[in-house]
């Protein structure tokens, strides 16, 4: 087999797959709606929001306007207070979860449960960072 007479043509399928790769993206970018990007309106629950990455993470979806559902270890810790003092309104919930207890867990999913009926919403983003 004649490798220098296949390796033009390896070549142009390459740059033809690789130019229509581009024109799809650049036709997806400009004709979709990125509405599912936007935090503006979804329920975000965070565990461990009294310090750390909860507690900046839960700043920070607040300003983007999602409804932020902190979960802290104690309500009454130093953490805790900040963040409901610097985050309030109707987007902001702070929840009490001790991620080791079984009752603590079910009485945070009722609680999450009744804000997402009181926003009619049946959707909720969660993650959960180590």
């Amino acid at each position: 087999m004649d490798w220098e007479l296949l390796t033009p043509f390896f070549a142009y399928i390459v740059l033809f797959i690789g130019v229509g790769y581009t024109v799809w993206i650049y036709y997806v970018a400009v004709t979709q709606p990125l509405q599912w990007l936007t935090p503006v309106d979804k329920v975000v629950v965070i565990s461990g929001c009294d310090s750390g990455i909860g507690y900046q993470l839960a700043k920070h979806f607040h300003e983007k306007g999602s409804v932020v559902i902190a979960t802290v270890l104690s309500v009454d810790s130093e953490g805790a207070i900040k963040l409901s003092s610097q985050l309030k309104g109707d987007h902001f919930h702070l929840l009490q979860l001790d991620l080791s207890s079984s009752v603590s867990i079910a009485q945070a999913a009722k609680s999450i449960d009744q804000i997402l009926e009181e926003r009619k919403q049946s959707k909720i983003a969660c993650h959960q960072i180590e």
